[in-house]
């Protein structure tokens, strides 16, 4: 029975993928996480994870870098990048022009590196805990996942 529910855990969280596919994931999670669409970042994530038969744990933890308390400073990194990308907005008196636009800008490139840096660092990592796993005298069987 333990056995089972331990297969059917792995199955459907995707633990048992490998260190790339479960670095995608945590970059395809934070890419969402990082875009300025805050009450639907979970739904996407997961429709995502879905349809790209990707670890939906991985993508879920990766939305999480969207907290309230960091909600702001990520906002305000993508206004200063946009405005960097975009600097003639800042000259436009539309609340659009100056606010949201350089948002979408800065919140599209940062998405993009924070994504790749979080799924090359997640890779790594895995990587790392996949190989010292395999030198472990521990057999599989004793371990819980």
């Amino acid at each position: 029975m333990k056995r089972k529910v331990l297969e059917m855990v792995r199955l459907v969280s995707g633990l048992g993928d490998s260190a790339a596919r479960t670095g995608v994931a945590a970059g395809v999670g934070v890419f969402i996480g990082l875009l300025p669409i805050a009450p639907f970042q979970t739904l996407v994530a997961i429709a995502a994870a879905f349809a790209l038969r990707l670890n939906r744990v991985a993508v879920f933890a990766g939305t999480l870098i969207w907290q309230p308390f960091t909600a702001p400073f990520i906002l305000g990194a993508e206004l200063a990048a946009g405005k960097l990308i975009l600097p003639s907005s800042s000259l436009d008196p539309t609340w659009k022009a100056r606010w949201l636009v350089p948002i979408a800008a800065g919140a599209a490139v940062l998405a993009a590196v924070g994504g790749l840096l979080a799924g090359v660092a997640v890779f790594w990592a895995k990587s790392w805990f996949d190989r010292r796993k395999t030198l472990s005298p521990v057999s599989k069987d004793e371990g819980l996942l």
